[in-house]
């Protein structure tokens, strides 16, 4: 294990929030949302907090029945689905606060980004918010 990246959630293209396990986060210029239950939403939280592969891997096995190698595994999965699709990006941070969260809800299991276009046209923001000027819109 050594992925040092810290990575934060682009607040001005991105609205997330977590409710009983399951994270949803919407993507104001696609209109694209997501959803992360369980282990993802854990992810996702620990991520957005500011916590690298490694820091993330040592809540999971201390919080789950999972060992590092799957933790591991797992955690570089999804955050490489983040990326992708741009719900987070890399950020120099200094280390974060005190890792905080509600029990588990279920045991562990693989962790999964699901993403829906269904209601794309519906939710994206067009014209963009003014902090989103220069970024494509729905229009072409």
């Amino acid at each position: 294990m050594s992925n040092p990246a810290r990575l934060v959630v682009p607040e001005d293209t991105i609205a997330a929030e977590t409710l009983d396990g399951e994270t949803v986060a919407l993507d104001l210029v696609s209109g694209a949302y997501y959803s992360l239950a369980g282990v993802a939403s854990d992810i996702w939280l620990l991520t957005a907090m500011g916590l690298t592969v490694d820091e993330t891997v040592e809540v999971l096995v201390g919080r789950y029945d999972v060992d590092p190698e799957t933790a591991e595994a797992d955690v570089a999965a999804l955050r490489s689905g983040l990326l992708e699709a741009s719900l987070v990006e890399v950020a120099d941070r200094a280390a974060p606060p005190a890792v905080r969260l509600d029990p588990p809800t279920a045991s562990y299991a693989t962790p999964e980004l699901v993403t829906y276009h269904d209601m794309a046209d519906l939710l994206a923001l067009d014209p963009p918010l003014p902090g989103l000027s220069g970024m494509p819109t729905t229009d072409g």
